[in-house]
């Protein structure tokens, strides 16, 4: 094998690592990405959650507001027959 074509190989070979390593950083920047939204998706889910139980616990208010309007227990299903 000549020189040349030693030195074209050794070239080739580069350019062939080179490639691989800019396919390797470009999917590491993609994982990072989706790391962080996936770190931001969770610190959301907690105060998505705080905000659902604070919307249940003003409609349970509510609807304790509602029965003392009405003057009956809601929750006793026969109270709400006897006055048919």
């Amino acid at each position: 094998m000549s020189l040349d074509r030693s030195g074209d190989q050794t070239c080739s070979n580069d350019r062939a690592i080179t490639e691989e390593l800019n396919i390797m950083r470009m999917e590491i920047i993609r994982i990072r990405e989706q790391l962080s939204q996936l770190s931001q998706s969770v610190h959301t889910v907690p105060v998505q959650l705080q905000t659902l139980v604070r919307r249940v616990d003003n409609m349970e208010e509510h609807l304790a507001h509602v029965r003392d309007a009405l003057g009956q227990d809601l929750d006793e299903p026969e109270a709400a027959r006897d006055l048919d």
